[in-house]
């Protein structure tokens, strides 16, 4: 496999005439054994898969494979994916994956999201990536929305400013118009409860912000007197000391 790996990569870059045959063994290495999986990793296995997230016909094998390696090793994956190049190849591949496709990275980007907290993370600090999601959550077809909302709900669980999120994106509003679509009862189902979680993140965020602004008020005014306190003697002072 050591001796493969990069002869297979480098028809692939080189786009020889074996490279329809190729990709297919490339992606399939990724399934096959933790062997295979390290051998991959020692070559740039990797990186390699995301240049794939750019070509027409392999950039879902290319996902799946990911997905699955994430979901074998997932520390070995996790630690590429979440550097910064790397998440956004992630965050430009969802942006500009059409409609049609869609559904078909979803549940792969889904499970990669599922199994690392850290990549939910990087992720879901993308406003870009966040405002894609979102902006889908309108499109019709049932798989489509419920996998949409499990991936914005692990994002938010992992957001530092979720509240921020959810202002900014009006993530309670599109949310809650999901929650009211009776002909998909899982949607709405769904819907509901991730609703629940934001008005919740809403109502502890809010009396925190609360609590900040009047200590910075306090310490503003605080600071006014000190800063008196050390102006020096009034000139009343000044003249009787003369």
């Amino acid at each position: 496999l050591s001796g493969i790996i990069p002869h297979l990569q480098k028809c692939i870059r080189e786009r020889g005439h074996l490279r329809q045959f190729a990709l297919p063994i490339i992606c399939d290495l990724a399934h096959t054994s933790s062997t295979s999986r390290a051998e991959l990793h020692a070559k740039g296995g990797v990186r390699f898969f995301l240049t794939l997230l750019s070509e027409n016909y392999w950039k879902i094998p290319a996902l799946n494979s990911l997905a699955i390696w994430m979901v074998e090793d997932t520390t070995t994956v996790e630690e590429e994916l979440v550097q910064t190049g790397a998440a956004a190849a992630l965050v430009s591949f969802f942006r500009r994956v059409s409609p049609k496709e869609l559904e078909n990275i979803l549940e792969p980007l889904n499970d990669m999201m599922s199994k690392s907290a850290a990549l939910s993370r990087v992720l879901c600090s993308s406003t870009e990536f966040i405002e894609s999601a979102v902006s889908r959550l309108g499109l019709p077809k049932a798989i489509i929305r419920i996998n949409l909302l499990q991936i914005l709900r692990l994002g938010l669980r992992q957001d530092s400013h979720p509240n921020r999120t959810i202002r900014y994106h009006d993530l309670a509003t599109r949310v809650r118009s999901l929650t009211l679509d009776e002909s998909q009862v899982l949607v709405a189902e769904l819907a509901t409860q991730f609703l629940s979680e934001i008005e919740q993140v809403a109502e502890v965020c809010e009396p925190l912000s609360a609590t900040i602004d009047g200590a910075e008020l306090g310490a503003a005014g605080s600071g006014g007197g000190v800063e008196r306190a050390h102006k020096g003697p009034e000139p009343e002072q000044m003249g009787a000391a003369e």
